[in-house]
């Protein structure tokens, strides 16, 4: 039986209750009815969540909530999102995965809503902690990948060296040796940053379980031997023991045998100094195991039953007790005692089957938890598709909507044109027809003026062609009594020529004529 390397985690942000306050929940009360000023009721109800936290869970999550509702509606977002990293913690602690999930997913949007990286990557790593606890691995990276992506690294590398070793110690779980080696690299590079040893020292202690688990023994021996040297700098007595329990551990593995109880034998007096029984048990257990291996039976049972003895103070921790009886049988296999042997083994056994038992019904709390997770997102997947489907369709039918009633106005308008165009046409026929029925008058006014004028210029013509006509006679007849005048009277050339002084005078008779 191994001994089992410790993975030695590192801690999430630590949220405390608001308030240490001593005022009794009676006051309190009597300030949320009689209060008028919001920040003051705020901080009561934070107050009186705080008093119930771990004797009425359901009392202060109630208050929580309500505090986190009016700290929401004042625009304190940043107290609410504090409050509702408390109410997350609150529904973890009771095992209320579901209404953990529900306020961890609001907390991120109130991250979101606040636009503060810091906040929303420390969403996302409380998601990824909810889902570490029921065992959804996948999801649990997913949100812790997101975590190390949005989070300002360089703001904050102490925080930001936890959320690494966090990262690499699910990658550890996953069995996941590489990542999770590269995860714990960079926290210990931002622990170097911050200064911050104890951090340095965690990472490399769990790089050595990686070295440890891949077997190579050489390399884990250095890393642990990096750790005792930080934690001597800092006097840290118990983590050392633990590296050199561990160190023992491997030497057993690769059969140094010496060294394995030099370093064995050290940690064991710091366990005992500092009252670590579990690492006490263990450490004998490891001794034990040693001189199983040595073919010393007599010293082996002498520790094993030391282990054994120590598992009284401990009576709840059956996982010890699993390991040291099945170390118990080995022990008396190898001392000949087969009777007692048999008798641990079947302690062994019989404890092994309950626990293995409660581990069973546990995975199956644990897979109901995750189908009913899985289930419930699917089911909101499937309202949220329903609900993009009806909005979709609603949006459908407010396009026609608007299309119709947009068709329908432009057919009014369009009408409305038409009657407006109609009525103008039509009084422009009336005023055509009346503008027709003048033109129509007046030409045949003027047609009429014309025949009376083509008359006049008939009666005018038939004047002028019997004017023309007397003319002409009188024309004739002036002529051909110019011709009678003519061939009566003397020639004036000839009288000019034989009378110088003369004149004739010509009286006209009364008629002219011809004659």
């Amino acid at each position: 039986m191994k001994h089992c390397s410790r993975l030695f985690v590192f801690l999430a942000f630590l949220v405390l209750p608001f308030s240490s306050s001593s005022q009794n929940t009676d006051s309190l009360e009597n300030i949320l009815n009689t209060s008028t000023i919001d920040s003051i009721k705020i901080k009561a109800y934070f107050e009186l969540a705080d008093i119930y936290y771990y004797d009425k869970a359901d009392t202060a999550a109630i208050f929580y909530k309500k505090g986190i509702e009016l700290s929401k509606s004042e625009g304190l977002l940043r107290k609410a999102y504090q409050a509702q990293e408390v109410l997350f913690l609150l529904y973890l602690d009771n095992s209320d995965y579901f209404n953990a999930k529900e306020i961890a997913i609001e907390a991120l949007i109130n991250a979101k809503a606040i636009d503060d990286s810091m906040l929303i990557s420390q969403a996302h790593s409380n998601l990824g902690n909810l889902y570490s606890f029921i065992e959804m691995k996948e999801k649990a990276l997913n949100q812790f990948l997101e975590a190390v992506k949005i989070y300002p690294i360089e703001k904050n590398p102490v925080e930001a060296g936890k959320l690494f070793g966090r990262l690499g110690n699910l990658y550890l779980t996953m069995d996941s040796y590489d990542d999770a080696e590269k995860s714990y690299y960079k926290a210990i590079e931002y622990f170097k940053k911050a200064n911050v040893r104890r951090g340095i020292i965690v990472a490399t202690q769990n790089l050595g379980i990686i070295e440890k688990y891949k077997k190579n023994y050489t390399k884990a021996i250095e890393l642990y031997d990096q750790a005792i040297t930080e934690y001597k700098k800092i006097g840290d007595e118990f983590g050392v023991a633990q590296c050199m329990a561990n160190i023992g551990n491997i030497y057993i593995e690769i059969g140094d045998y010496k060294n394995a109880l030099t370093n064995l034998n050290d940690a064991l007096k710091v366990f005992i100094i500092k009252n670590q029984t579990i690492d006490e048990i263990l450490c004998y257990s490891e001794m034990a195991n040693l001189y199983v291996k040595i073919n010393k039976p007599e010293l082996a049972l002498i520790y094993v039953n030391k282990s054994y003895d120590l598992l009284e103070n401990l009576p709840e921790n059956l996982e010890t007790k699993l390991a040291i009886l099945y170390r118990m049988q080995e022990v008396y296999i190898s001392a000949g005692d087969s009777s007692k042997a048999y008798k641990y083994l079947s302690e062994y056994q019989g404890l092994n089957d309950s626990l293995m038992n409660l581990d069973s019904e546990r995975r199956v709390d644990i897979l109901k938890t995750q189908f009913e997770f899985e289930q419930k997102e699917k089911d909101i997947q499937l309202l949220t598709v329903e609900n993009k489907l009806k909005e979709t369709e609603l949006k459908r039918k407010g396009i026609f909507q608007i299309f119709y009633l947009v068709a329908i106005g432009l057919s009014i308008f369009a009408i409305s044109v038409l009657i407006i165009l109609f009525r103008l046409k039509r009084k422009a026929n009336i005023a055509l027809e009346h503008k027709n029925a003048e033109i129509l008058q007046q030409k045949e006014e003027i047609e009429a003026q014309r025949d009376e004028i083509e008359a006049q210029r008939d009666l005018v013509y038939s004047q002028k062609l019997d004017l023309e006509s007397v003319h002409l006679k009188i024309s004739q007849s002036i002529e051909y009594a110019q011709l009678i005048q003519a061939s009566i009277l003397p020639d004036p050339i000839l009288l000019k020529g034989k009378v110088s002084d003369h004149f004739v005078t010509y009286i006209p008779k009364d008629i002219v004529s011809g004659d």
